[in-house]
């Protein structure tokens, strides 16, 4: 059914293995040890400091594969993406962690038993990086990013936030990271991409 290597190996994206419908390897991201990183579904636990799933969707999972069957390689929107987050991940990490912080009043109305934060760095104590993902959908000449992460006061869909560059673009629940940027941010798939 499917027709491609196994394993991609290709910097700056870290060594990777062909899953269902995207790439997925490891990473550490400099500046992002101080989270109680994590492995599991959404419940905390310590993990190597800094360490991450990385994730780079080359398959649309709600679209048949049409023939030649080939399963895309990472694009070059998605290395771009990858290589402007690895030498700007300090930075980045916290415009997430303030855009977290400006959202979470509202995460305190939806759930009951929600630690008081009063800053980012207080915040620290209460997520962990889970994934990175790198989307199919970029503008311009670099993919969305994608940023799931556990929460301690939502284990069953912790916390997601979107970006493109330096924009954080959307901060919710994990879902927020999945492939598929805002609708009205003006993001096309991958010219490459089979979607």
């Amino acid at each position: 059914m499917i027709n491609a290597p196994e394993t991609f190996d290709c910097p700056p994206l870290p060594p990777m293995t062909r899953g269902e419908f995207w790439w997925e390897g490891t990473d550490t991201l400099t500046g992002w040890g101080d989270l109680q990183v994590q492995r599991h579904g959404y419940n905390l636990e310590p993990w190597p400091l800094g360490r991450v799933k990385v994730r780079a969707v080359t398959e649309d999972p709600y679209r048949a594969p049409r023939p030649p069957f080939t399963f895309a390689t990472p694009f070059p929107q998605q290395a771009r993406a990858y290589q402007f987050l690895r030498e700007n991940s300090s930075a980045l990490f916290g415009q997430i962690l303030e855009a977290v912080f400006q959202y979470y009043p509202e995460i305190r109305i939806d759930y009951e038993d929600v630690p008081d934060v009063r800053s980012t760095a207080e915040l620290k104590k209460f997520i962990g990086i889970y994934e990175v993902t790198l989307s199919q959908m970029c503008k311009g000449d670099s993919a969305y990013i994608g940023f799931e992460f556990a929460c301690t006061w939502d284990s069953e869909h912790g916390l997601g936030v979107m970006t493109h560059g330096t924009r954080v673009l959307g901060v919710g629940q994990s879902v927020v990271a999945d492939d598929l940027p805002p609708p009205d941010d003006g993001g096309v798939f991958a010219p490459n991409s089979q979607s």
